[in-house]
Formats: C-alpha cells, structure tokens, sequence
C-alpha cells in the first residue's frame, strides 16, 4: 500500500509540475508585472563600478521573497530558494544574470545620479532618449524576480546568482569563489537578447589600449573650432558589429583627413590646410560602437572659409562612404550623420606635427569592425574589434578597444595586424582584460529542456547558436566544468546605446519558457 500511494503521489506530482505553465495570469497581467518590477530597480543608478545602491536593493528584495541572501567581496549577489516540498532531490539549478548596465548617455544626463525614464511605446520599453534603457540584463532578471516573487510552483534548488560589473570583463564571475557553483548541475544565464534564440556558447573578449606619448608645442595659428562627427546610431560591439554601423572615432579621423588634405590621400601640392590639433576624445565605453567623437583644431583666421568648405564636404563623402569596410554600404540607421564645427577657446598648447600625424593616421589605418566569419556558424561573426573609446590626458592620447573572438587563431591574426599598425605611428599596446570563449558541447540536456519548454508555451521552435558577445559562462565553466549551460532572455535591441529597447510582446513567453523549464527540472529524480 505504501508503495502504491508513492507511485499515485509521483504521478500527481507530474502532472501538477507538467500542467502547472498555463496557471500562470493573463498574459497582460505577466507583462505588467515584470515591468513594474524592471522599473523598480531602474530609478537605481547601477552603472558598471557603481553597483552599491542595487546590490542592497536587491538583496533586500529577495531576502523578502524568502531566500537566504549573502554577497561577497565584489558585490556578487548569491540567493538561495529552498526546493519546493516533493523536488527535493532534483538537482540545484542556478540562474544567473549581473547586476550593471552600460550607461549610454547624452551630454544632459549624469549615469551616476540620474534616474532612467522608462517609457512604454505601443510594444516597445524605450527611454526618453538620454540614456540607455538597461535591458541588458536587467529586462530579463525582472522576468526572473517577478516568476519567483509572484508564484507558486515546483522547483528543486535555486540559486540566484547575480553578478558585478560584467560589462567591463566579467568582474565579479571572475572574483566568484569557486564554490558558488559546486554541486550544481544547469546554470541559466539570463542574458539572451532573442526569445526563442538558445545560446550554447559566446565569444571570448580581448580588452586593449594603444596609448601614444605626446609632443606639444605652442599654436601657430590663432582661431579654434571643435569639429565634432555626431548623430550616428552607435549600439552593441558584439551584437551590432556586422551591420556597418557608423564607428564615430573613425569617422573623426577620416573627416580630419578631408580637412586637411595634406594628410589625404592623393592630395594635391597647395590644397594643405595645415590646421594644428590640440584634443581628440569621443565614445562612451569600449564596449559600445561610438556615436559622437569630437576635435579641438587650430587654424589661421584667413582660412576659415576654405576650412568650413571642408567641413561640408567631409559629411558629404562621409553620407556616402563606409570607413569601416571602404565601400558604400554605411548603415541606414547612420544616414543622419553630422560633420560639424563650431568656435571655441584658443587652447595653450597643441600636438607637434609629427604627433598630429601619428593620431590621424593610426585612427584612419586602424582594423575595426567584423573581421571573420565562424565556421560552425558562418553568419555569425567569430572576430572582431571595436575602437570604443579615445581620450586625451595630459600627456597622452589614449585610445581603448574591444576585440571579441573564438578562433584564437583569428585572434592573433587581428592582433598582429593591429600592432604593426600601432608600432607605424608610435601606439603602444596595453592588455587590460582577456577572458576566453565558452564553447558550445554536443548533447547539452539543457538545451533540449528549453527547446521542449519553448515549442510548449509558444508552438515554436527554439534556434541554437553561439553569440558573438562576452557572456559570463565562459568564465564560470572553467570554476566549474561539470555545468551544462545555456543562456536566453527577451528580446532586446540597440544594446548599449541611448535608442536600446525591450520588445514586451516577448515577456509572457519568456516567464513560461523560464517556469516551465525550471519545472521540468524539478523532475529529475523526483521518485528517488
């Protein structure tokens, strides 16, 4: 009888956990809760390096939800859930996202103080346009907090784990101790960009300076303007790479070009303007395709009408011509590209010619943008760079870039061509962060867990790939090499930028996918 009475409680502990996805509310219901839960955390400033505030936010959230919260030394958050009565002896689960954003921002918007204004556009989560919204990951760890917050179902052992600064070289996955993760058999990452898409394995990343020692001496010429290149769409270096974005620093450097034609190619004898340069600075991290770069020059007074000619045609050829990839294919999204020039301070002192040359050049004949194809995956790019950032200090033009890979071979191809291009014009290369790829394995049980939960919730089919992004699975695999992993989310477009978005219409599908999944995990060994 005994026997009997545990096979009827298995059987209808089954069929609760296998039914238990369509108890979910309505789906307007779903999607209103997660972005209550998305805007509560947002108003919190948490860019990467200032992720204080969040992390007791969040800690205080899900000790309220009932979990045992501790963080360590670099501010990783790990919650645990207690299996639900019945799944105890299915296998811990973790699920795992970080807790920074990249802050994107216009000139009017300070990232460490100001709240993010989140508007709902029709079926669009979007911002007022002087931010990033921070969908990546936060949209989808709302999904997560909002599941567990809300609603009663079955699962085995749950850790939440949330990460620091993730953005800048998977920081806090790095510090993680490795006993985090040990006795855990799936981690969920939660940052996919697609629904329905079933991450498998993602790049590895190369964080690098190529710093130039500068020469300054007095201006000769006596009127400054700021040239400024302006208006572009700018987005993700890893998911945006391959759609010939607009690359801000570059297109400085090719409009510098036009101004001063002795440095242009094939220039005629007598067309030089001979403009001094003092400054050059633009993009907003190295992770981010740059939107706006920007110039101090120094001229002669009698030529400014032949330099403001200039400046028009610069923005008429840079209309028409892609410096990323030399042919005319630029991005429609970029077709509002300004090349502009206004007035400012004469400054104190300017580069000498031969370190005006050098800078101009290296950022004109510097490889950016997509640079090799995968071959498991031949549309997906496997390597690339992102000339993300160039700031001037005071002795020094500091240029820093995201390289992104998973062919080492590939890797070192690029790197090589890049530092001949560095020793030319006297740039000195300086490792900052190097992480490896996380490389997708045959017969992940994971993967068709998701596939059958997605097919189940929507009617679809979930595609696999890799990504070409630095995603922290990478880093926890090598703490522990037992874990079957993938990664998935929302969707989310424009990453990284002031014009990201989240498309809510995928919410409901993506806390189904996650509740389902996360249950037909509660299932393994549950008769033992």
């Amino acid at each position: 009888m005994k026997k009997f009475l545990n096979i009827c409680f298995t059987v209808i502990l089954s069929l609760v956990i296998s039914n238990s996805v369509f108890a979910l509310p309505s789906d307007k219901a779903v999607t209103n809760g997660v972005i209550n839960e998305f805007k509560g955390f947002s108003i919190i400033p948490h860019c990467t390096f200032n992720e204080g505030e969040i992390t007791k936010f969040l800690v205080k959230e899900l000790k309220s939800m009932g979990a045992t919260v501790q963080t360590d030394e670099a501010n990783n958050i790990i919650a645990d859930f207690p299996a639900t009565k019945g799944c105890e002896n299915a296998p811990l689960t973790i699920i795992q996202g970080h807790t920074d954003m990249v802050c994107a921002h216009t000139d009017d918007f300070n990232p460490t103080k100001d709240s993010i204004k989140i508007i709902v556009d029709k079926n669009l989560l979007k911002t007022d346009g002087r931010s990033s919204l921070g969908a990546d990951c936060g949209f989808n760890n709302a999904g997560l907090l909002w599941l567990f917050r809300t609603q009663k179902f079955a699962h085995g052992k749950i850790r939440f784990l949330l990460t620091s600064s993730e953005e800048v070289g998977l920081v806090g996955a790095k510090k993680l101790d490795s006993k985090y993760l040990e006795g855990a058999k799936y981690l969920i990452n939660l940052d996919g960009f697609y629904i329905g898409r079933i991450v498998t394995g993602s790049a590895g990343g190369r964080r690098v300076q190529y710093i130039h020692k500068n020469e300054y001496v007095s201006p000769k010429n006596d009127t400054a303007y700021e040239i400024k290149i302006s208006n572009l769409t700018g987005g993700h270096s890893g998911y945006d790479i391959n759609k010939n974005r607009a690359n801000a620093i570059k297109y400085l450097a090719y409009a510098l070009l036009i101004i001063d034609c002795d440095l242009a190619p094939n220039a005629q004898p007598g067309e030089d303007l001979n403009f001094e340069l003092s400054e050059i600075n633009g993009g907003e991290n190295h992770n981010v395709i740059p939107r706006e770069a920007k110039a101090t020059i120094v001229i002669k007074k009698d030529k400014e009408a032949i330099f403001l000619s200039r400046v028009k045609k610069a923005q008429e050829i840079l209309h028409k011509y892609n410096a990323e990839t030399g042919k005319n294919d630029l991005a429609k999204e970029d077709n509002s590209l300004s090349v502009s020039a206004e007035k400012t301070d004469l400054p104190s002192k300017v580069f000498s010619d031969d370190t005006k040359n050098d800078v101009i050049l290296f950022l004109s004949e510097f490889y950016n943008g997509k640079y090799k194809y995968m071959k498991m995956y031949p549309k997906l790019v496997d390597t690339s760079s992102n000339l993300g950032l160039i700031k001037t200090t005071e002795n020094e033009v500091v240029c820093t870039l995201m390289m992104r890979f998973n062919e080492n071979s590939y890797k070192e191809e690029l790197r090589n061509k890049q530092n001949k291009t560095a020793k030319t014009f006297n740039f000195k290369e300086n490792l900052l962060v190097e992480y490896g790829a996380w490389k997708p394995i045959e017969n992940n049980p994971l993967v068709n867990i998701f596939q059958q939960s997605y097919q189940k919730v929507s009617g679809k089919n979930a595609t696999c790939t890799a990504e070409h992004i630095g995603l922290e699975p990478s880093v926890l695999l090598e703490k522990n090499p037992n874990l079957y992993i993938i990664s998935t989310g929302c969707t989310i477009k424009n990453a990284h930028s002031v014009t990201e978005t989240g498309d809510i219409t995928t919410i409901p599908s993506y806390v189904k996918m996650m509740k389902s999944a996360i249950e037909t995990i509660a299932k393994e060994n549950i008769s033992e």
